[in-house]
């Protein structure tokens, strides 16, 4: 008896180890926490900061109904910082798409930017799409910002920069983060709108501090029309304008279906959203693969649009609570300890009947 005793006890000691030890496992619990909206429009990500124009990314596949303009998606860059100073408030307003700029923004820590890791003027100028922490080695972000002119990025292409809102200043909080792994969604197709979502597995964890870095929970619902949203960003101030230094924020309000599916090219696992009382709050060029926040969690993943801020329209993104099963599963880090943790829990059962017997 004294045998069985000792062998249950060890194996239920393994089987706490196995799962304690196993890096990124206990970040992978998606719980609630505080969150905003992200906006999806024209593939958002970014071109080259140091030209104003923007590189239209290849929108063939997609089908305008009537007159609307194409949509292009939020991953093309731009160059210079714009912004205005208000004397009475003695600060200054970054205009992003008729956004907003807090004095201490909240949901900065959740945001971080994927550059083109090459060689730069300066810190910051190749600022390529927008992310969100969804663990310490797991980054959230669209399927298409790991793609540029038809060419998937190879992971020693992408930096990970966490903990700096204003893009073009490099402090002591700035955390650089090479990848490890690019998983874009296996039915998305590049130059396509569908399935425009994926995941950066990082080299190494970011520390979070819960004021400069922080990771933000995925949607465990589906997100209901009127749901307030925000979404945040270093995109394009203006449609085919320059990107901001510092992130500026939109906000939004997730659309019906009704209206989402009279856009051309919204189909299934995507959400739309727009600002009620003001059209021009949007996201743009440069948001791409930010987050959309909504009850306290991300709920959307900025996709595409139909220029930025225009009468009528949307931005539409990727909807993550469609996803959530898919991102779960690919951004597990820790499959020694789910190999392990059901032959042990069977051998401690059938160790404990064996003593019982």
């Amino acid at each position: 008896m004294g045998v069985s005793k000792f062998f249950v006890y060890n194996l239920l000691v393994l089987l706490l180890f196995v799962d304690q030890s196993v890096p990124g496992c206990d970040q992978l619990k998606f719980d609630s926490r505080e969150g905003n909206c992200h906006t999806l429009y024209q593939r958002r990500s970014p071109a080259s900061v140091n030209s104003f124009s923007v590189r239209p990314s290849d929108r063939s596949q997609v089908h305008v109904r009537a007159d609307e303009p194409a949509p292009r998606t939020l991953s093309d860059n731009f160059s210079q910082n714009s912004s205005t100073y208000d004397e009475d408030n003695d600060e200054f307003h970054f205009l992003v798409t008729g956004g907003y700029r807090l004095e201490k923004d909240d949901l900065a820590k959740f945001l971080v930017s994927l550059q083109i890791n090459e060689n730069y003027k300066f810190f910051g100028q190749h600022h390529h799409c927008g992310g969100s922490l969804i663990s310490k080695t797991v980054v959230l972000t669209a399927a298409h910002c790991m793609f540029i002119d038809k060419k998937a990025l190879s992971r020693n292409e992408l930096m990970v920069v966490a903990g700096t809102p204003r893009r073009l200043l490099k402090t002591s909080n700035t955390q650089q983060i090479k990848v490890k792994k690019i998983i874009p969604h296996p039915k998305y197709i590049d130059g396509e709108v569908h399935d425009d979502i994926g995941l950066l597995h990082l080299k190494g964890e970011v520390q979070p501090d819960g004021i400069f870095v922080a990771i933000i929970p995925i949607a465990d619902e589906d997100p209901p029309a009127g749901l307030k949203c925000t979404v945040i960003g270093w995109g394009a101030i203006f449609d085919g304008g320059p990107i901001p230094d510092e992130a500026v924020r939109g906000d939004l309000t997730i659309l019906s279906n009704k209206f989402c599916y009279l856009l051309s090219g919204f189909q299934r696992g995507m959400i739309c959203s727009s600002n009620p009382t003001d059209f021009e709050v949007d996201a743009c060029q440069g948001d791409s693969g930010g987050p959309l926040f909504g009850a306290g969690k991300v709920v959307g993943v900025v996709s595409f649009g139909f220029g930025c801020g225009r009468l009528n329209s949307a931005g539409v993104y990727a909807d993550v609570y469609y996803y959530r099963k898919w991102i779960e599963r690919n951004a597990a880090t820790c499959p020694l300890s789910s190999w392990f943790r059901l032959p042990l829990i069977t051998l401690a059962m059938q160790a404990l009947r064996a003593h019982c017997l």
